[in-house]
């Protein structure tokens, strides 16, 4: 079993920086990163962080080894041990977690096949169907902490009220929730 955790270097999280610098983006995503392989160190497993300098589908084929393998983004820093655990123990050959607005967070190939990945966009249906066509059984893992990845100013809200990890405490550090307009504001300095 390996875990495979795909991270942008390049420019990380460029969609929050109406809310942050460059440098602070860069700071945050690394932090988001080590939120993420807290909750990977906890479940055992082998675990490598895919340096994403290029097409993510690409790096993904090229990196998957003759194993059982969990794909998990470096963006999505409310996961735990425990949910980990929850995907591991599904038994079905292909385990998908999908993103709030359709995208796929996490996804889990109990051997490895000839999988045609698409991340980018709407891919966890076409992530099911590509299962499906391979006659693979599929099996998807529902969770709100797992739906949360981070790409805009507005997902920050739910990592600000329900995070716990080194991110949620830089956010805290720097913004303050708006409760009624349900935006962060930079504290002021």
């Amino acid at each position: 079993m390996e875990i495979l955790i795909p991270h942008n270097t390049s420019s990380p999280k460029s969609r929050l920086s109406e809310l942050m610098t460059e440098e602070e983006r860069r700071e945050f995503a690394e932090l988001m990163l080590q939120d993420v392989l807290t909750a990977v160190k906890g479940v055992g497993s082998r675990f490598r962080v895919l340096k994403e300098r290029g097409e993510l589908n690409e790096i993904l084929k090229e990196s998957i080894r003759d194993q059982e393998t969990l794909i998990l983004m470096s963006d999505l820093p409310l996961v735990s041990e425990d949910i980990l655990r929850g995907i591991l123990s599904n038994p079905s050959e292909v385990v998908i977690a999908p993103g709030r607005r359709g995208g796929t967070n996490a996804i889990l190939l109990r051997r490895a096949f000839d999988f045609e990945f698409q991340f980018e966009g709407a891919s966890f249906i076409r992530h099911i169907l590509e299962a499906m066509r391979k006659n693979m059984s599929v099996s998807i893992y529902d969770s709100f902490y797992l739906s949360c990845d981070i790409d805009y100013p507005s997902d920050l809200i739910d990592l600000w009220i329900h995070g716990r990890g080194k991110s949620a405490e830089y956010l805290r550090e720097r913004f303050i929730l708006d409760e009624r307009a349900m935006t962060l504001r930079r504290i002021p300095r």
